[in-house]
């Protein structure tokens, strides 16, 4: 059943890689909330502990390399705005922490 799934998701990637409009990177968002203290590897809970080694651990079975790079970041987004007449004017910064 591994293998199987493990082909399909391989399939999945070798098409989203040969994609030119697709993205580079794909953010997963966890479910827990993690702070810069306990944002680690070890540290994920539940089912972003799940994910995420699913993640590290997927392969592709015809050439036995591992199909994704996983970093955990942390992510803040600040928003702010300021009121036209015609409208809102909107500005995002991001602010992104993360680990290999």
């Amino acid at each position: 059943e591994r293998k199987g799934f493990d082909g399909k998701l391989a399939a999945a990637v070798r098409d989203w890689c040969a994609d030119p409009n697709a993205v580079p990177k794909y953010v997963y968002p966890l479910e827990h909330k993690y702070t810069p203290t306990n944002v680690s590897f070890m540290g994920l809970k539940g089912k972003d502990r799940s994910i995420v080694k699913l993640l590290q651990n997927a392969i592709d079975p015809s050439t036995f390399q591992k199909l994704f790079t996983v970093h955990l970041a942390l992510v803040t987004k600040h928003a702010s705005g300021q009121e036209e007449d015609e409208g809102c004017m909107w500005s995002d910064d991001v602010d992104v922490s993360y680990e290999t």
